[in-house]
């Protein structure tokens, strides 16, 4: 695999980047894999999408809004089962992992 290298992206202020994960899983067709998915704590309370590119591996495009990657409590962290595809995201708001 390719070493990925970010020189940087803005996640606006209040929107604190917390766990981060390189998808693998082929799951929805490959729609995200090798995608970089990232917690957003605070203003986002989200999962942002991002995908690398280019001859440095910036960040090309940004994807929120996604069903299923909004609406937390506070998230610090997720983690991926690269057999089945299913996110864990743990929610420091409701001391849950969902």
């Amino acid at each position: 695999m390719k070493d990925l290298v970010i020189d940087s992206y803005n996640f606006e202020n209040n929107k604190s980047p917390n766990g981060v994960i390189e998808s693998l899983s082929n799951t929805f067709n490959g729609a995200l894999q090798n995608k970089i998915m990232v917690v957003r704590y605070s203003g986002g309370d989200d999962i942002i999408v991002l995908t690398p590119g280019g001859a440095n591996n910036d960040i090309v495009s940004a994807e929120t809004g996604i069903t299923g990657f909004t609406g937390f409590n506070n998230p610090l962290d997720l983690c991926e089962n690269n057999l089945n595809g299913h996110l864990y995201v743990s929610e420091y708001g409701s001391g849950e992992i969902t």
